[in-house]
């Protein structure tokens, strides 16, 4: 349970910090990929054959990146967050279809409340007779 909390709020503290953890990451691949090419390079490897030996052998940086973010956030509230503010661009945009999908939404909402207020005191409770449990329907 310790661990949980505080993982959660390492994560926590990851939202309000996002440049500097993604700065770090970034010099810490930087470093990672300028040491592998050193090597190469101490091996006897050519320069420019060091660097793109390096490239392959690290696999694609942007992936790697996207897996490290992954570990340290909550990348699903991140999504979320980002599927808002585009949500909100698309309907300052658009706001013709905006009110339309407004109008839309608000009278399925009424039908739908209208009908469940009739249909659950009608088919879904208890009838108020005395010995309701002996009614019986034909048909």
């Amino acid at each position: 349970m310790n661990q949980w909390l505080n993982s959660a709020w390492l994560r926590a503290k990851a939202l309000f910090k996002r440049r500097q953890l993604d700065r770090d990451l970034e010099d810490e691949l930087r470093f990672h990929l300028a040491m592998r090419e050193e090597k190469l390079k101490a091996a006897g490897v050519n320069p420019e054959e060091a660097r793109y030996a390096t490239r392959r052998r690290f696999g694609n940086s942007f992936s790697l990146k996207e897996v490290c973010r992954e570990m340290w956030t909550f990348a699903w509230l991140e999504d979320f967050g980002q599927d808002v503010r585009y949500t909100l661009r698309a309907m300052r945009k658009n706001p013709g279809f905006t009110a339309v999908v407004l109008v839309t939404l608000a009278l399925g909402i009424g039908a739908s409340t209208a009908v469940f207020s009739v249909v659950d005191p009608l088919l879904c409770r208890r009838v108020p007779w005395p010995k309701d449990d002996r009614l019986v329907s034909f048909g």
